[in-house]
């Protein structure tokens, strides 16, 4: 795996392999999440009650 960036703060910083492969899953969930609750967010917006 190549080296994943990130940011913490206004700092980008490289996240090594080791890191990825043990919270990797953990992140993907996360980022998972996200996406459900951005749904949720926007079909709440433009949901049409016609």
């Amino acid at each position: 795996m190549s080296n994943s960036v990130g940011y913490k703060g206004a700092v980008l910083k490289v996240t090594s392999n080791e890191y990825m492969e043990t919270h990797g899953p953990i992140v993907q969930d996360r980022i998972a999440l996200g996406a459900i609750r951005l749904s949720n967010t926007l079909n709440s917006i433009f949901d049409n009650k016609d």
